[in-house]
């Protein structure tokens, strides 16, 4: 199949991985997270039930994301929907973001 979608200077991401993340791992993630935001239980609630239910698309552009330094960019309420039901859910975890981005992303909680 021919890529219609990308132009041909697209270039892959090299920092972007699929890890399981386990209800262990996410706990230790969010126990190292300096960027401390408000958590929505609703949001926590609903991708859990998700998770729960084997409805969760884990493998999407909706992941998780951290700075060069390890703090958690993206990804806060996925972490702890991961605990609440204590499932292993595959997810696309980047690194080494620009800490400037941590001012854009997923920032709703924030405006």
């Amino acid at each position: 199949m021919t890529n219609t979608i990308l132009p041909p200077n697209a270039v892959p991401f090299t920092n972007a991985y699929t890890v399981d993340v386990t209800p262990e791992l996410a706990k230790s993630w969010l126990d190292a997270n300096e960027l401390d935001r408000p958590v929505s239980e609703l949001d926590v609630q609903k991708y859990a039930a998700h998770m729960e239910a084997g409805l969760w698309q884990p493998l999407s552009h909706n992941g998780i994301a951290f700075t060069e330094d390890g703090m958690l960019l993206d990804g806060l309420h996925r972490l702890h929907a991961v605990i609440r039901c204590g499932k292993t859910v595959p997810m696309v975890v980047v690194i080494n973001e620009p800490l400037e981005n941590a001012s854009v992303i997923d920032n709703r909680n924030n405006r």
